[in-house]
């Protein structure tokens, strides 16, 4: 084995010059895109350069093309563990999803049970504010009944919510309705 003649800059630069299409094509016919392939001659010229004073090396061309191969090889590999995590991530972000999902809709429900138990017209006015978005005054004139009458009623209604469903969905239901 012989140690590479690539020395100066000018000789490596050279070789580079005889040597960057041929590799290009090569990495390019198995990657298919024009950006990675120019990627991976860079690194394998790069790597080259700086190994140039402890490599030895009978057939330099051969070596080039192995670790052409070897540097496509390594970035296809990333690229499958990388695509692995992803689809992983979606996984759990798909399960996750409709976990809440149902949270969501579980605890809908049991709103909408505990709502029932309220007097008719407390579950109405608390129906208007809280799922139509009307103001206390628009509640008001629509019933025909004082602002007043509308903050105890919702506020009689918050009272028998927070009672019945306990601390963790009271702030579960307080953030959901802050999103509304």
């Amino acid at each position: 084995m012989t140690l590479l003649p690539l020395q100066s800059p000018e000789a490596f630069h050279r070789l580079y010059q005889q040597q960057w299409q041929r590799l290009y094509l090569y990495a390019h016919a198995i990657l298919k895109d024009q950006t990675q392939s120019e990627d991976v001659v860079q690194e394998v010229f790069a790597d080259l350069w700086k190994r140039r004073e402890s490599l030895e090396i009978d057939q330099l061309e051969g070596y080039l093309i192995r670790a052409t191969r070897f540097q496509v090889l390594a970035l296809l590999r990333k690229q499958r563990v990388r695509q692995d995590h992803l689809d992983r991530m979606e996984l759990v972000q798909i399960t996750a999803s409709t976990e809440a999902d149902l949270e969501a809709e579980e605890l809908a429900a049991r709103i909408g049970q505990i709502l029932e138990a309220l007097p008719d017209r407390c579950r109405e006015i608390f129906h208007l504010s809280r799922f139509e978005y009307k103001s206390t005054a628009e509640i008001a004139e629509q019933l025909q009944i004082s602002p007043q009458t509308v903050k105890n009623q919702i506020s009689k209604a918050l009272a028998h919510l927070r009672k019945h469903l306990g601390a963790e969905l009271w702030l579960l239901w307080l953030v959901y309705e802050q999103l509304l």
